[in-house]
């Protein structure tokens, strides 16, 4: 568990080095949120904790982070999915690019986090296309 805990944490802590931040940010997906990560949280000069949890969870992380104040921010996710014809459309070069990945038996979109980037890498996730004025009053209708 402690590997994970250095490995959720090490792409963060490398900028520190840097100099001084007046935000210093961890992200997490997979650490308990007890008082032993937050601990360490606040040990290594991180004063930010960002994360997708909710409901009881995220009362325990606000509860833990506020006895250390550590800010939480909260990752909002607007997936197409969600919202009816709001979805993004892909490109005629992507679509060819898929056509060639498919063929070569490989998933479209491989690069979804910390994998190698390969060129002909599609991004494409239920995400809304905030072009559209619909789907942009959706979205802020969400955040409130």
């Amino acid at each position: 568990m402690e590997k994970l805990f250095c490995a959720a944490l090490i792409f963060v802590v490398l900028p520190l080095s840097a100099g001084p931040f007046k935000h210093n940010f961890a992200w997490d997906w997979s650490v308990p949120h007890d008082a032993k990560f937050f601990d360490a949280m606040k040990e290594l000069g991180f004063n930010i904790y960002v994360g997708m949890e909710s409901g009881a969870e995220l009362d325990k992380i606000y509860a833990e982070t506020g006895k250390r104040g550590i800010e939480v921010y909260r990752v909002m996710e607007f997936k197409a999915n969600d919202f009816a014809d709001c979805d993004q459309v892909i490109s005629d070069i992507d679509i060819k690019k898929v056509m060639v990945k498919s063929k070569k038996g490989k998933a479209y979109n491989d690069q979804v986090g910390g994998e190698p980037v390969e060129k002909d890498d599609i991004f494409k996730n239920d995400m809304m296309c905030f072009n559209r004025e619909e789907a942009l009053k959706m979205a802020k209708k969400k955040s409130r």
